[in-house]
Order: C-alpha cells, then structure tokens, then sequence
C-alpha cells in the first residue's frame, strides 16, 4: 500500500512538473520564438495621432507579437496637420513631416533623439498630404494643381527654404488632365511611381527613367486594370513590381476598409485582410515582407491601433493601442 501511494504521489508531481514544464516552454516560444519572427527590417514606427495632431516613434521588437514585453514611445511633435503624415528619407537621414498647412524637413536623428529641432519648408502654399523621395533621399515629389492639369513637382534639396541657392531647379511634369492624380509613391529602387487617381478610383504607375529624358514622360502614364476596388493610399514596394494598398471592400463607401495586394507585371490584385475591425494606411517595409497599417482594436472599437503584417508567414500582430487615441499613417523609419 505504502509503495502504491507513493507512486500515486510521485505520478502526480510528475505529471504537473511536466505540466507547469510545457507551460513556461509554450511562454518561452510565445515570448520569445514568435517575436524573432517578427522582426522588420527597421526598429522605430513613426505614426501620427488624429485625435489630438500629434506624431510618435514607437519600437518595434517582441511587443509586435505579444504585449508581456515593456512598451515605450516617444511623441515627436505636437500641433500637427488634421492629417499628421510623416515621411521619412530611404536612407534615414531626414523627415518630411506634414504640419500646419505645409510640408517640413526635420533632420531624422534631432526629431527622433532631441527637442528644439528647426525644420526646412519645402515649398511655401503647398499642402497635399503625401510626398515621396526620390531613391537618392536627395529629392521629395508632389503632385499639385496645374493650369493644363495634374503637375508632378520634383524639388531637390537646393529648393528648400530657407536654404534655396541659385542652382535649385524644381522638375515639372505635366500628368494630363483628365485624371485627379494624387499620393505619389517612389520604389526605393528608382524604378517606377505611382498615383492614385480622385476622379476614376483608380491607380496608375510610370517609368521613372523618363523624368531624366529631354522629351519628358508624354504617355508614360499606365493604368492598373483589373481592380475592382477604388484604390487608396497607395504604398509601393521597394523593387517596383507591386503596390499594397486599402479599399472599402463593400463598395458602398459604408467604410469597411481592408488591404488589398497588386502585381504590376501580372496586373492581379487580391485581398490580404479580412479584419473585423478593418485596415487602413499601409505602408511597405524595404525587404518587402512586412505592412504596418492602422485597424481599430478590439477592446475599443472606436480607437485606431497600430498592426505589423508578416507576408511570409500570413501572421498580423499588435504593434500599439491607447485607450482614446487613432493612431494613423504609420512609416517604416530607416536605421
């Protein structure tokens, strides 16, 4: 009887040392397995926060795939454009941030690191809500009003107030005026742009190898057919060869927006979210596997949070929430 009982008892305690064993390990891989494979190329976000016109860098680690890991963040600048949009240079150097009704330069490390930082103007009256730069990071793109239509202004660095020197030449391309292009996008390799377009919905790309041409773009312009969804805020991939962008999936404008992919060689597009509580405002990463974009969370319906998509291995994580805060038009911040 004696020894029955004690192996009764010496059964038991094993079987709940295995057990609490296989909880810590299945923490251990939660923690720790799962948040190394989730980690982007970059390590800052930088997002804006419509509710109050403010921007914030975010760290993004092990808390991208569960929140046991310590967040912190960092608020960057305050009293922002309704749409508080940053953009960041491909090298890292600098930020074109939207403030006020025009567009600034911030150098990155003062931004990220400092306070007092004084930024550039880039060109005074001009207000649209994206910018691109070129792959060089010498030179920003915008789209603006024309008098023969839609005009895609190239500015270097040379244009910039009040650094503007006697050698600053804007580049000037007329798009034609039969579409409403907007949101340019700058395939970090130079190799193609693209726009979305007010009036159709629709998205179109060009060859960027013309802006160097002395017979300019003329019909470099080239649709993206086989859409059936508006396309919005459009993000490009580093290579040139496809774009992930948000598009009310309802086809109503009732707002239930999701993530779309589109391959420009094969003109395919397809869903690539399927969220409850939608997603918007991608942006690509320079390896081109991973989306952050903005969806509303959850525990609060009503508050936009940030998200990481892992195309590799199908996996979307939590990035940041705060109870009473949209956090919106989230960018990948080079090293």
């Amino acid at each position: 009887m004696c020894n029955s009982r004690f192996f009764t008892i010496f059964t038991f305690s094993s079987r709940l040392s295995i057990s609490l064993l296989t909880f810590w390990s299945l923490l251990a891989i939660l923690t720790f397995g799962l948040s190394r494979t989730l980690q982007p190329p970059f390590p800052v976000v930088i997002s804006g926060e419509t509710s109050t016109y403010r921007l914030y860098a975010f760290p993004v680690g092990c808390e991208s795939v569960i929140s046991l890991c310590r967040r912190s963040e960092r608020r960057l600048l305050d009293l922002m454009h309704s749409f508080p949009v940053a953009e960041p240079s491909p090298d890292g150097r600098l930020i074109a941030v939207h403030i006020t009704e025009e567009w600034m330069v911030y150098d990155a490390d003062c931004l990220l690191n400092k306070t007092g930082c004084q930024p550039i103007l880039v060109e005074e009256g001009f207000n649209d809500v994206r910018v691109t730069w070129s792959p060089d990071s010498a030179r920003l793109a915008y789209t603006l009003p024309g008098q023969t239509g839609t005009e895609l202004r190239i500015r270097p660095e040379s244009c910039w107030q009040p650094r503007s020197t006697s050698d600053c030449q804007t580049t000037i391309i007329n798009l034609g005026s039969q579409y409403l292009l907007s949101h340019p996008n700058w395939s970090t390799h130079g190799k193609r742009m693209i726009f979305m377009d007010y009036a159709s919905g629709g998205g179109f790309w060009m060859q960027t190898d013309c802006f160097e041409m002395d017979a300019g773009c003329g019909n470099a312009l080239q649709p993206m057919p086989n859409i059936p969804w508006r396309v919005a805020w459009p993000s490009i991939s580093s290579d040139g060869e496809a774009v992930v962008f948000m598009s009310d999936v309802s086809g109503t404008g009732s707002g239930n927006y999701q993530l779309f992919h589109y391959d420009i060689p094969q003109q395919s597009a397809r869903q690539i979210t399927n969220r409850r509580y939608l997603s918007q405002y991608p942006d690509w990463s320079a390896d081109e596997r991973y989306v952050v974009f903005s969806g509303f969370e959850p525990r609060a319906p009503g508050d936009l949070s940030l998200y990481i998509l892992d195309f590799q291995r199908g996996i979307i994580a939590p990035l940041a929430w705060h109870r009473g805060r949209d956090l919106a038009f989230a960018v990948w911040q080079p090293s």
